[in-house]
């Protein structure tokens, strides 16, 4: 399979993941933003420069390719079986890709942290004087909970990105094993749906009559039942 397609592909998937994530944190800024009262800034027109930049970075590396007879090089020497096949590829040490490499080591951990620090700050000011309704406060920490499980489910992205990092090292070549790392990275947006169903009381209350199990009689202290609201309660319930 030639380099091109490889990072084509890769950025397809890559880009969607990186998009999963830039949505959670965005949805947590504009969170934060509403209770400061400050909800005009369209904080989700921000994940388009951002999917442009990822795109751009990949498209760049893909069309920057180490040269062929580098490579043939390389892998007549050390892979003779392979000697007879065209080689194309790139060098791990290229410019196009150490920016790629950069761009997730530096990108990726910050948008965590800075998740888990805004995380903070919400809770802590529905636990202060916002002018809110207890039951609006409820289901703003049911959602705030369920967007800090979908970020940690991004965490999963870590095992392909090792385990393709170790298979490198040390010299594996099993395209089964190397296709079934990079088709780890859609777990995440398997487990996602099922995240939402069970922090939103209304779905978890849909489903549990669907599989046939019985109501729940009584709702805990971190979740909310709300009736159909009315335009007096859309303004305090800022959904």
């Amino acid at each position: 399979v030639s380099a091109s397609f490889c990072y084509y592909f890769h950025t397809l998937t890559v880009c969607f993941y990186c998009c999963a994530i830039f949505v959670t944190f965005s949805q947590l800024v504009f969170r934060y933003l509403i209770l400061h009262s400050d909800g005009n800034m369209r904080v989700e027109w921000w994940c388009f420069p951002f999917t442009a930049g990822c795109v751009a970075m990949h498209i760049n590396a893909s069309h920057n390719q180490t040269e062929t007879e580098i490579l043939e090089e390389i892998v007549h020497r050390k892979f003779p079986e392979f000697s007879e096949l065209p080689i194309n590829g790139h060098d791990s040490f290229s410019i196009p890709v150490v920016i790629v490499n950069c761009f997730y080591l530096i990108c990726l951990p910050s948008l965590w942290s800075t998740t888990f620090l805004l995380r903070s700050k919400i809770l802590t000011l529905l636990e202060g004087q916002v002018k809110m309704s207890q039951r609006s406060k409820l289901l703003q920490k049911a959602f705030v909970k369920s967007v800090t499980v979908q970020a940690c489910l991004s965490l999963l992205a870590l095992y392909p990105s090792f385990a393709y990092f170790i298979g490198q090292l040390i010299s594996i070549h099993e395209e089964n094993f190397l296709d079934g790392c990079f088709f780890f990275l859609q777990l995440q947006f398997a487990i996602t749906p099922l995240v939402t169903i069970y922090y939103i009381p209304n779905y978890r209350r849909a489903v549990r009559h669907i599989v046939g199990l019985p109501s729940e009689s009584s709702l805990g202290p971190n979740t909310v039942s709300f009736s159909p609201v009315t335009t007096e309660k859309i303004i305090d319930l800022q959904i």
